[in-house]
C-alpha cells in the first residue's frame, strides 16, 4: 500500500473516531438533560403534593417520558430527593467559593450566604419540602444517610475555608449551629413575616461573628 493510501486511511480511521467521540459527548449532554428535566419535574410534583403523594407516574407526566425511562436515571423516589438536595447544596457551596475567591472575608461571606436564607421564598424547593424530607429521613435510611453526608461535606468544606482565620478548638461544634441556623431561617421564612433579611442581618452578623471571630 502506498505512502498516499495509507495516510487516506489514517485520516478516515482518525474521521470515525472524532465522528464517534461528538456522539459520546451529544449522549452524555443529552443525559444530563434529561436528568435535569426530571429533577425539575420532581421538585414541582413535590411542591404539589408533597412527598408521599408525589407518585412516580406523575413525576413521568410532568417530565414528558414514561414511567420507565425514568429508571434510567433513578432507582426511587428517594434518590431523585437525594439528587434535588445535593444540586442546592452544591450552589450553596458555590457560591461560598466564589465569594472567598474574589478575596471576601470568609466570615463576611458566610454572613451574606445565610442573610440570604431569610428570603428563601424565592426558593420553595429548599424551604418548603425541606421539612418533609427530614421527617422522611426519619423512615428512609436512605435519605437520613444522604443528609448526614451532605452535612459531613458541608462541614468539611467550611472548616478548611476557614481554618485560617478561626483559631478555635471546637470548630465543629461552632459549625454545627451554624448549620443548625442555616436551615432553620430557611424554614421560618416560611411561616413568619418578621423573618426577612433586612430584620435579621444584624443580628445574624452578630451570632456569626461570635462563632468564628
Amino acid at each position: 500500500m502506498g505512502r498516499d493510501k495509507v495516510f487516506e486511511l489514517k485520516e478516515k480511521m482518525k474521521k470515525v473516531r472524532e465522528g464517534h467521540d461528538n456522539m459520546e459527548n451529544r449522549k452524555e449532554a443529552n443525559t444530563g438533560d434529561r436528568r435535569q428535566q426530571l429533577l425539575d419535574a420532581a421538585e414541582r410534583c413535590f411542591l404539589r403534593s408533597g412527598f408521599h403523594g408525589a407518585r412516580v407516574a406523575q413525576i413521568a407526566k410532568e417530565a414528558k417520558m414514561s414511567p420507565g425511562h425514568i429508571y434510567h436515571y433513578f432507582q426511587s423516589k428517594e434518590q431523585i430527593v437525594s439528587a434535588l438536595i445535593q444540586q442546592h447544596v452544591e450552589k450553596k457551596q458555590a457560591e461560598l467559593k466564589a465569594m472567598v475567591g474574589m478575596g471576601s472575608d470568609p466570615v463576611e461571606s458566610l454572613i451574606e450566604v445565610l442573610t440570604g436564607r431569610a428570603s428563601e421564598k424565592m426558593e420553595p424547593f429548599w424551604s418548603t419540602l425541606m421539612l418533609e424530607i427530614v421527617a422522611e429521613s426519619t423512615r428512609s435510611p436512605e435519605v437520613a444517610g444522604r443528609l448526614r453526608q451532605l452535612a459531613e461535606d458541608g462541614r468539611e468544606m467550611l472548616s478548611d475555608m476557614l481554618s485560617d482565620d478561626v483559631r478555635v478548638n471546637d470548630l465543629n461544634e461552632r459549625l454545627e449551629l451554624l448549620l443548625a441556623l442555616a436551615q432553620g431561617l430557611g424554614m421560618r421564612s416560611l411561616v413568619s413575616s418578621d423573618c426577612s433579611s433586612d430584620k435579621i442581618r444584624p443580628l445574624v452578623r452578630e451570632i456569626v461573628l461570635t462563632l468564628f471571630k
